[in-house]
């Protein structure tokens, strides 16, 4: 993987113009000022081991692709601080379900799935493949009148900078072996991918008739799948056969990610959407 030119322990006084914009299970997160352009930089709450999560930041230094937020460095003051790109059309999850709310088409999530799961093959193709381990639509922004995602805050980091791991926002998308207390795996993002792209064709947030986290695994552990009766959209059904296959409960029988890839980015050829204006 080619080096992205990280910068390691900036001045924070060379950071100005802070505007906060959201808040997450880590800390907070601003607009800001750095170098003459426009970024993104997270405060960190001051749990556990600062130095863990500025050691996990450090890990992904190398980690570079079209479809992956770029991280540009980070910065101590009051605690530590994660300088990353700034994408202004904000969270998949805020356009999906925050009003109002805009129309979107199987065009458009085709796009993005494309440019999501391309991310995520990207990381698992090394010989010592990367996991996400985090994946859902809040961790993934638009850009560019969202016609580009990219996928943010890998699991790794969120771990290390969270007291706890099994919280709302996340237990949806968890795959059964992760709430089982099994390392994240290529298997337990494609798990989320399903989930996601379920989301995506649904326009529903998955479980959200159930509050409680735990309540969400013990289903999951036992089967308990979305309804794909839930999808009004039409879509191809080699996607709906993905869907199910890659939320089995048993990881080895889920497909890789790139037989998501595939079957996408056929259907993007198919359509042409190359030359679709997939601006919103």
């Amino acid at each position: 993987m080619d080096a992205n030119n990280y910068e390691c322990s900036i001045d924070f006084n060379k950071i100005t113009d802070l505007v906060k914009i959201g808040t997450g299970t880590y800390g907070v997160v601003f607009k800001a000022v750095y170098d003459n352009r426009t970024i993104a930089i997270k405060k960190f709450n001051a749990y556990g081991e600062m130095k863990n999560v500025e050691r996990e930041l450090r890990n992904l230094k190398d980690v570079k692709h079209a479809n992956i937020l770029l991280m540009i460095g980070d910065s101590w003051s009051d605690s530590l601080y994660s300088l990353v790109e700034f994408a202004d059309g904000g969270s998949l999850d805020c356009f999906l379900h925050n009003p109002p709310l805009t129309e979107y088409t199987l065009n458009h999530i085709v796009n993005w799935t494309l440019h999501a799961f391309e991310a995520v093959a990207y990381l698992h193709s090394s010989s010592d493949p990367l996991v996400h381990g985090d994946l859902k639509p809040s961790n993934m922004l638009l850009t560019d009148h969202r016609r580009v995602l990219k996928i943010s805050d890998f699991g790794s980091v969120r771990t290390e900078a969270t007291t706890n791991t099994n919280i709302r926002t996340t237990a949806p998308y968890m795959a059964p072996e992760i709430a089982g207390d099994q390392l994240p795996s290529p298997a337990s993002d494609v798990f989320s991918c399903s989930v996601i792209l379920w989301e995506m064709l649904s326009r529903k947030r998955p479980y959200d008739d159930i509050k409680s986290s735990w309540e969400i695994l013990s289903l999951v552990e036992k089967g308990k799948h979305l309804d794909l009766k839930e999808i009004t959209m039409e879509y191809p059904e080699e996607l709906e056969l993905l869907i199910t296959e890659g939320w089995n409960v048993n990881p080895s029988s889920r497909p890789n990610i790139i037989s998501f890839v595939t079957v996408l980015r056929s259907y993007f050829n198919e359509q042409k959407l190359f030359d679709a204006d997939l601006s919103i």
